[in-house]
């Protein structure tokens, strides 16, 4: 789909303004999967919790290249990213446009964290205790928890006050509160994975989406091929 073509639909969809990432990876000494890791009749939301964290548990490292598109009020821009994570330590990330242009570097370990941004003549440094200061050219910030999980495409379920479990079109849809947020999340049976999830406020607009797809087993875990991050920004 055309890249403009892209952020019409999203616009519709959600009312917003967008600041949004998408990222296909190509994922080293990777295969596919063969098993089921969620039976379709599981009901026990304890039983899939333990799932998704068990394949986090078993991920030690991450390394990937690939095709990078960003979009946001700041600027949008299409690239490549090199990706190296150690779990739970450290992950790395250079972004390069097209035409082989540094956007930017992060380095983030769970002490500090530093950010170059060449276009801007930026560079930033700080603890991973506060928020990372990626909206510079991502448009939008992450804890280093979170860069860490949504880099590597495996997020854990939230801890859902009440959670609600059905089977919805070949996957298990979770549902329920955290922090005043709702959330609304889709895991996919074959692989153990979450698939998508959204997060809404109390009012029940979207605060975030992030969707994870194309999975393949990578080592002893697995992990997907694209990762996408959307967040929406109101207009003023």
């Amino acid at each position: 789909m055309p890249h403009s073509q892209k952020r019409i639909i999203l616009g519709i969809r959600f009312g917003f303004q967008l600041a949004g990432v998408t990222l296909f990876l190509l994922l080293m000494s990777c295969s596919q999967w063969s098993g089921q890791q969620i039976k379709p009749a599981e009901t026990r939301i304890d039983v899939v919790r333990d799932i998704v964290q068990k394949n986090w548990d078993q991920l030690e490292s991450l390394r990937g290249t690939g095709r990078i598109i960003v979009e946001s009020p700041q600027q949008s821009f299409s690239g490549y990213a090199r990706i190296n994570i150690k779990v739970p330590d450290s992950a790395y990330i250079k972004i390069e446009a097209i035409l082989g242009l540094d956007v930017g570097t992060i380095f983030a370990d769970e002490n500090s964290f530093l950010i170059y941004s060449p276009m801007q003549k930026i560079a930033y440094q700080g603890f991973s205790a506060d928020t990372l200061n990626l909206k510079m050219f991502l448009g939008f910030d992450l804890t280093f928890p979170q860069l860490m999980h949504t880099i590597s495409g495996v997020p854990l379920l939230p801890a859902l006050e009440n959670p609600l479990m059905q089977k919805e079109d070949e996957q298990l849809k979770i549902t329920g509160s955290e922090n005043g947020n709702y959330y609304t999340c889709y895991l996919d049976l074959k692989y153990g994975l979450i698939s998508k999830i959204i997060v809404r406020d109390e009012l029940g607009q979207i605060q975030l989406v992030q969707e994870f797809k194309r999975f393949v087993k990578v080592g002893a875990t697995r992990a997907p091929k694209m990762i996408r991050y959307i967040r929406p920004i109101e207009k003023e």
